[in-house]
């Protein structure tokens, strides 16, 4: 015997226990109702990339001395200050935005 379980009792349609004669195992048919969320607004975040968007992020790129980044001695903190200055970049230029 196999064993089927659910915590959405209200949602089975139909249980059926089915011997497709290829096993000693039966196969369980389950019919569940799935309510229709399609009518619901659902938000998600976004990046919006374009050309423009790219040239913005080349642009605010060039403006960044670097400075910070080569007065580090440890290479670790070097790659951690690199990437929070080329996010800071990367973040401004293509701004994660919620739409629906």
């Amino acid at each position: 015997m196999d064993v089927l379980i659910t915590n959405e009792r209200k949602s089975i349609n139909s249980l059926r226990d089915t011997d497709l004669g290829l096993s000693d195992h039966h196969a369980q048919m389950l019919s569940i109702s799935i309510p229709d969320f399609s009518n619901i607004p659902h938000r998600i975040k976004k990046r919006q990339f374009s050309e423009a968007k790219g040239q913005e992020f080349l642009y605010l790129l060039n403006q960044v001395t670097w400075q910070e980044v080569y007065e580090e001695s440890d290479v670790n903190a070097k790659f951690s200050t690199f990437m929070d200055v080329f996010l800071h970049c990367y973040n401004n230029a293509f701004p994660n935005r919620t739409v629906y």
